[in-house]
């Protein structure tokens, strides 16, 4: 199923390439890679794979999407943690910096090297605590995070434009693992990504039952373009 909606992806991807004749494609993680099989001990949740599988599996999937996309354009490589891919289930106990990111970024790395036909490919380098990229594309100022120490209101904006002193013109936050979209003030934008596995059990016990999806954001010399979310179910 993972498989056929990364399918899903890249060719939407691939459509907007064509049409727009995007060079660079920024593929950026808002974290969560995995769902982690540690944390949830006292809850009714089951996990298809362990975590050690679900870090192999995750890694395959995200190389198989680097190829296809680097088929077509130059693609910029990054990535955060999330909650979920901490290491330990208890959060209090876990290292900073030791998470399945690390392990995923890492293989990705090696796999993109040792492969003599992939050419087009960079990495964003971050030192493994970052827990934000903040990145200027087409000269518009852009933050990922993943989202967790906040909550998914408009004052989010205010609190990070507050504590940093900086402007951005787009924030892209994970977490929720819902695509929304919020507009601030002088064309301004803060944006929920979607997950990619979609609802399971401990999601509808929340009452959260959104389908699989990706964001794609299209920003050109102009603004933005467009930012959708792609259903993937």
């Amino acid at each position: 199923i993972a498989n056929e909606r990364v399918n899903t992806y890249i060719s939407e991807c691939k459509k907007y390439i064509q049409m727009y004749g995007i060079k660079n494609i920024y593929l950026i993680s808002t974290g969560d890679m995995v769902e982690h099989c540690y944390m949830r001990n006292e809850q009714e949740h089951s996990c298809e794979f362990l975590q050690s599988m679900q870090i192999a599996q995750v890694t395959r999937l995200i190389f198989r999407l680097i190829v296809a996309l680097a088929k077509d354009c130059n693609v910029i490589f990054g990535s955060i943690a999330g909650n979920h891919d901490r290491m330990n289930g208890d959060k209090k106990k876990n290292y900073e910096g030791d998470n399945a990111n690390v392990l995923i970024t890492e293989h990705l790395k090696d796999l993109v090297e040792l492969d003599e036909n992939i050419t087009r490919v960079s990495f964003i380098d971050t030192d493994y605590t970052d827990t934000e990229i903040d990145i200027e594309i087409n000269g518009l100022s852009c933050k990922f995070i993943h989202g967790d120490h906040y909550k998914n209101d408009k004052n989010n904006f205010a609190k990070i434009v507050s504590a940093e002193n900086k402007f951005y013109d787009l924030i892209f936050s994970g977490h929720l693992h819902n695509f929304s979209l919020m507009s601030e003030n002088h064309g301004r934008y803060i944006v929920s990504t979607g997950c990619l596995s979609g609802f399971n059990n401990y999601s509808k016990d929340m009452h959260c039952s959104s389908k699989a999806s990706q964001t794609i954001a299209i920003l050109s010399a102009n603004g933005v373009e467009m930012i959708k979310d792609v259903q993937l179910n």
